[in-house]
């Protein structure tokens, strides 16, 4: 007589749909506690921000992106420090994949207000206005990102604009480089500069192409409680600027840059020399000597606050702080 055949075992038929749910569970209760984690540091933050004198406030805050990101919204956040730099905005949105939280990407959807202690807000529309912000331990300065297309700059109620109204293109990169250094590079495409700026008087009033990257020395020395005692502490620690390349485009004239080398002297203002080549500028040197002097190759100088190309005095030197 044979004995009843043991019923099929179904254990290898559901142990993976037990394995998914175990690990569904697992990764739900890590990604809530990435959640509390990143939660703590905008607060811990904020809250150390405040104790140095800056202003941070939002309306509102939500958190979330579950199940492989964080997506962080704030309405209406605005962030000040004390010596009157500020950022506002009508909602920020900050988003980072769970698995990798030291690396951010911020949205302006509905456009940002940039206020300026002496040139006060600017008002900064367009179209994907974001940011990406990575800062790793040991680095002096962190990685960033900050990009725009169709961008509008309009001065508000007591501005005073900028050198330039608006652009297709707008993209600012911040690179930290070995031996205390990091990379600055401007990049603007079809830029429209304002009458009677430097960038109008070079281009003649065209659009203008700029690419200007630079090196910046003793980065780690940048710090502070605000934004003039950073540039001072850099600045009386030696720290320098460095051009690496720029090139300046309008129509078909072209206006490049070679050595240079700039700080920040003890009144807030750009200081320093750049050599300028005007082989291919058209008339872009005469426009900016008045007429007097076509020149190849000149120096553009800043001292005492003046911009100077050779002997000619042509504007003023921007203030940093």
């Amino acid at each position: 007589m044979t004995s009843p055949r043991k019923p099929p075992s179904r254990f290898w038929l559901y142990a993976p749909y037990g394995l998914a749910l175990v690990l569904a569970l697992g990764w739900s209760l890590a990604w809530v506690a990435i959640r509390q984690v990143a939660v703590d540091r905008l607060d811990q933050t904020a809250a150390r921000l405040k104790a140095e004198g800056w202003t941070v406030a939002w309306s509102s805050r939500s958190v979330g992106g579950y199940p492989f990101r964080l997506l962080v919204e704030l309405d209406q956040p605005r962030i000040a420090e004390p010596s009157g730099w500020s950022l506002a905005a009508p909602q920020i949105r900050a988003e980072a994949y769970a698995f990798d939280p030291g690396r951010w990407v911020m949205l302006a959807p509905q456009g940002l207000t940039l206020t300026r202690p002496l040139g006060g807000p600017i008002r900064i529309d367009g179209q994907a206005i974001k940011a990406g912000f990575t800062h790793l331990s040991g680095q002096a300065v962190p990685q960033l990102a900050l990009e725009g297309q169709a961008l509008t700059l309009e001065p508000q109620a007591g501005g005073q604009p900028l050198p330039i109204s608006r652009a297709d293109r707008l993209a600012l990169y911040v690179r930290p480089l070995p031996g205390d250094r990091a990379e600055f590079q401007l990049q603007l495409k079809g830029a429209a500069p304002i009458p009677g700026a430097l960038l109008a008087r070079i281009s003649d009033a065209k659009p203008v192409d700029l690419i200007w990257d630079e090196t910046l020395s003793h980065v780690s020395q940048l710090g502070g409680r605000d934004w003039p005692s950073a540039v001072r502490r850099w600045s009386q620690a030696g720290g320098t600027v460095s051009l690496e390349h720029g090139q300046i485009d309008a129509g078909e004239a072209r206006v490049g840059a070679w050595s240079g080398q700039t700080s920040v002297d003890q009144d807030g203002h750009l200081a320093g020399a750049v050599t300028l080549d005007f082989s291919r500028a058209g008339g872009a040197s005469q426009r900016l000597a008045g007429g007097l002097i076509s020149l190849a190759r000149a120096d553009l100088t800043l001292e005492g606050g003046k911009i100077r190309l050779g002997p000619f005095v042509i504007g003023k030197a921007p203030r940093v702080y």
